[in-house]
């Protein structure tokens, strides 16, 4: 299912399936959403040389309760009005 956003039709979003099946790398990546799964895309990809912005609707991206507290990752924000 895709998300109904203005404008993201128009850029060609991939789903999680079709980001495994490109043959090239993307010189930018924008994954939307922080859970476990677009966590681990977005670092697959930056370890494969690709520039990863990722956007969460949250303050922290999630992490498993036995890592401890010094694992959350504090989210920037930059919102505007």
């Amino acid at each position: 299912m895709r998300a109904e956003q203005p404008g993201l039709a128009d850029a060609r979003p991939l789903t999680h399936v079709e980001a495994l099946e490109l043959d090239r790398l993307p010189s930018h990546l924008i994954v939307i959403g922080g859970g476990y799964v677009g966590v681990e895309f977005a670092q697959a990809f930056r370890r494969f040389g690709t520039q990863v912005t990722v956007l969460e609707f949250g303050t922290q991206l999630p992490q498993p309760p036995e890592s401890g507290p010094w694992a959350s990752a504090p989210v920037a924000h930059n919102s505007r009005t």
